[in-house]
């Protein structure tokens, strides 16, 4: 699949030439390649309490389901609890073994039996960029990317997304 996404990369830059570098705060540009071919949107990061109300949107795909979180997203976290059973896994050494919202955070070592476990899979787009998303995609099982960093990629590979707060 990295390959997949690299050619579609390569692709679309080499059409449009060089995307704009201005920061979030100083422009509303898409910021990415992909965004800036029309190829996909919301590619700027939520703040303040937009990841809280993104949250509040988690109903609209699952509710009383066994929902893996890969990538840690507190506010999502919070909700998924709310809604039904969760399990978080984070690669952030840091953040394993910590219980937030009373959710133990798991190693990366437990994904297969987290995935197992689970109903519907809920993993950040961060996923592409450390190597780990290819994992994810032949579970069986439904499959949702939050956050702006999978945009390019859910719509290259045709994969739901979840994503109601970022510009």
């Amino acid at each position: 699949m990295k390959n997949i996404l690299s050619l579609a990369a390569i692709a679309l830059i080499a059409q449009l030439g060089a995307c704009s570098k201005t920061a979030p705060e100083e422009t509303t540009e898409p910021l990415s390649v992909f965004a800036a071919a029309g190829k996909c949107d919301r590619t700027i990061h939520c703040k303040n309490q937009e990841p809280a109300e993104c949250a509040g949107f988690l109903g609209e795909i699952t509710s009383g389901e066994k929902v893996a979180l890969f990538g840690l997203q507190p506010r999502f976290l919070e909700k998924l609890g709310e809604l039904g059973q969760v399990r978080c896994v984070d690669i952030d050494p840091e953040l394993v073994g910590t219980a937030p919202q009373g959710v133990l955070i798991e190693p990366p070592e437990n994904t297969e039996d987290v995935i197992s476990w689970a109903d519907r899979l809920l993993v950040t787009g961060s996923a592409t960029v450390n190597d780990t998303f290819s994992r994810f995609t032949d579970t069986g099982k439904p499959l949702h990317v939050f956050g702006t960093t999978g945009a390019a990629m859910s719509e290259v590979l045709n994969l739901n997304r979840f994503c109601r707060k970022s510009l």
